[in-house]
């Protein structure tokens, strides 16, 4: 209990990062400094005191054991911390919007926040869209964040239109897709995984549906729920608002629903 109250210290983002290396097993008894502030996000100097407590763990209980111990006292941190008094909401929910400003009313821009959140990113990346149009500079700092770590995850998905084509759906999937890769995505770039619900490409229209949602979350941790397409305009003329979420929980369920869509062919790859 006495690592766990001090784990608190650490930042929400930086717990919950410390709590997915250590159940991936990706975090290691003799993990560097580097490697620590890499796989959690927290500070340097906070990454040489967990570094320590663990070496004090692992001469008590053996590596294994240490590694227990901190998984342990991290999720009981995350509990102390969902336990304790409401925050401000504030702190964990902010609005952003497209198009004019008005005075007085406090709104994040749709653009700043989508931009901010892949350059913050660290693991993993999911982007959703109705529409993707002239959103290859929007999608070049995607592109930059696969390159940077061949470990790192990026998932899209998107509405493929059949409109008056007669094609074959998969033959019209693997068009679509291509138009994507070739017009939005930046040349020769790492590519990210992309998948779209196949029931837009119904050859008769009654059974068709739209992936209508907009969607983007990174590292499972937070997330932004817009009316904003994958486009330019929409991200900065268009009159849209969106919800950022800074909550971890809220955040997952979002990613484990697409992931779900996913593992059970609802959403394909082209």
């Amino acid at each position: 209990m006495k690592l766990a109250h001090a784990l608190l210290a650490l930042s929400e983002s930086s717990l919950d990062g410390l709590v997915r290396a250590l159940r991936s097993g990706a975090l290691l008894p003799d993990s560097s400094q580097s490697k620590v502030v890499n796989l959690t996000g927290m500070p340097v100097d906070c990454a040489e005191s967990l570094i320590t407590a663990i070496t004090l763990l692992e001469s008590t209980y053996g590596a294994e054991g240490a590694k227990a111990s901190l998984r342990e006292a991290a999720e009981t941190a995350i509990a102390i911390r969902q336990s304790s008094a409401i925050r401000n909401i504030s702190d964990l929910v902010q609005l952003a919007s497209s198009g004019p400003i008005v005075e007085g009313v406090p709104m994040q821009q749709t653009a700043a926040v989508f931009s901010s959140m892949i350059s913050n990113a660290r693991t993993e990346v999911l982007i959703t869209g109705y529409v993707a149009t002239f959103a290859r500079e929007l999608l070049e700092p995607v592109a930059d964040f696969l390159e940077a770590d061949h470990s790192r995850k990026a998932t899209i998905v998107l509405d493929f239109r059949r409109e008056n084509d007669t094609s074959l759906s998969s033959d019209l999937a693997s068009r679509r897709a291509e138009q994507f890769w070739t017009g939005q995505w930046r040349v020769g770039a790492r590519r990210a995984k992309l998948y779209y619900d196949p029931r837009g490409l119904e050859p008769n229209r009654n059974e068709r549906a739209a992936m209508h949602a907009k969607v983007v979350v990174v590292d499972r941790s937070v997330a932004f729920v817009t009316s904003a397409n994958l486009t330019d305009r929409a991200q900065n003329d268009n009159i849209e608002l969106g919800v950022l979420i800074r909550h971890a929980p809220i955040a997952k369920q979002l990613h484990d629903y697409f992931e779900g869509l996913c593992a059970r062919g609802l959403l394909k790859e082209p």
